[in-house]
């Protein structure tokens, strides 16, 4: 997968303004090779990577990659706030969970013309008001 994605680039390079195409390449390549880490940390000879990362960039990377597998009757719709959005995560966990969200979406909407609107915000909690809820329905 690796040699795949750096023959991509190399295409990339020569190609200049056909190179749009290989973009969608290279981020299924970078999926790939998410996937095969993801194979690793399962088998257990590597551990899972948490680090910041930037929500948005992971965002837009997921939406290139959808618009090249949505049937021309499905509308995918994303706002991603043009700053950034921390957070902590393993970041080709999280990619493969929206993506599969994504296509869960797709599948269900079937041959009809619909909508999948991904929306990233940014909510803010009172800690104590979520452990209020924690424990009134530990309670009851």
């Amino acid at each position: 997968m690796t040699a795949l994605r750096g023959h991509a680039e190399l295409m990339k390079g020569e190609l200049k303004d056909e190179g749009h195409h290989l973009d969608s390449i290279l981020s299924i390549c970078d999926v790939g090779i998410d996937i095969s880490e993801k194979l690793k940390v399962f088998s257990r000879t590597r551990s899972p990577r948490m680090k910041v990362i930037d929500l948005s960039h992971l965002l837009t990377d997921v939406k290139q990659i959808c618009d090249v597998t949505l049937e021309p009757h499905t509308d995918l719709i994303f706002k991603i706030p043009e700053r950034k959005v921390k957070v902590l995560a393993n970041s080709s966990d999280l990619q493969n969970c929206l993506l599969n969200l994504i296509m869960n979406a797709r599948d269900s909407l079937g041959s009809n013309r619909g909508a999948i609107k991904v929306i990233c915000q940014t909510l803010v909690f009172f800690v104590m008001r979520i452990l209020y809820l924690i424990f009134s329905r530990v309670i009851m």
